[in-house]
């Protein structure tokens, strides 16, 4: 079992205080793990946040030196996935109070990344003050600030879309939001044989990503609706798209090229697609 003291036993008990925060654009819940009695740890949550707001109050009494501490909305987590240390906890995705349990995980619950916190002791308290934001994503900061808010409050889902290049060759991949009968340039990118990456990494509007995959042999499988668009050479994510001209002829330095449609479905973060199986 997880072990979150390093001198439980020299501890006494304590009052156990939250100051959770949360300075992410979208709501962030908490879970906590404490040791509500020596070696018995508690998994608590969920503790909802909203934007520039933090959740305070006091949750039973704890023996604990220290809380791992777990937070999220939508597909954002906190730590988030270069974190390193800490440890990882099993959760569950209703509110809870219950047994704390590290992985392998039953069925109703996740693995998830948790962080450890000092708790702090103050007049025979132990207080736990705890802050997130989206600079804690890393190099996808900018993205977590641009999220969208659902009706709850939380973060839509990121959405991701991965191709894996089956064939026996390289290939050239690209991804494009749809806009108006042409689309917006995301991604250009080379892939190996037998290798995966992601071409899309968003919030599409109305949850559709257009994608292109070229090789010697095979196709991409999975998408919808085919249109042709004039594909820079030079790749330039950012570029608008158009179909060809008359004479389905492109531009210099442009060629035409076959994207299809995927389109994620309400709940859906991530969808791959496969060049050269069928």
């Amino acid at each position: 079992m997880l072990t979150l003291l390093l001198a439980a036993a020299a501890l006494q008990a304590a009052d156990l205080e939250l100051e959770l925060c949360n300075d992410a654009p979208f709501t962030v819940s908490f879970s906590v793990r404490h040791e509500a009695e020596p070696g018995r740890p508690t998994q608590r949550g969920w503790f909802a946040a909203e934007p520039g707001r933090c959740v305070s109050g006091y949750i039973g009494r704890t023996y604990s030196a220290e809380a791992l501490v777990h937070a999220r909305s939508g597909t954002w987590q906190w730590p988030d996935a270069s974190w390193e240390g800490g440890a990882r906890v099993c959760l569950p995705a209703a509110t809870h109070d219950q047994m704390g349990f590290e992985p392998p995980c039953s069925d109703d619950e996740r693995e998830a990344r948790a962080e450890r916190v000092t708790l702090e002791r103050e007049n025979g308290r132990a207080v736990l003050r705890h802050r997130v934001s989206c600079a804690g994503q890393g190099d996808e900061a900018g993205l977590c600030e641009d999220s969208p808010r659902g009706p709850d409050g939380f973060s839509e889902p990121l959405r991701i879309l991965q191709v894996c290049n089956r064939t026996g060759g390289p290939a050239r991949v690209a991804a494009a939001e749809p806009m108006g009968s042409g689309g917006r340039l995301s991604e250009v990118r080379d892939l190996n044989s037998g290798q995966c990456a992601d071409i899309y990494r968003g919030f599409p509007r109305n949850g559709r990503v257009l994608s292109h995959a070229s090789a010697a042999e095979g196709a991409l499988t999975g998408g919808r609706d085919p249109v042709v668009l004039c594909l820079p050479d030079a790749g330039e994510p950012g570029r608008e798209l158009y179909g060809p001209a008359m004479g389905d002829s492109c531009r210099p330095g442009e060629r035409p090229a076959r994207f299809t449609a995927t389109e994620f479905g309400e709940g859906v973060s991530r969808f791959t697609l496969t060049l050269g199986e069928e």
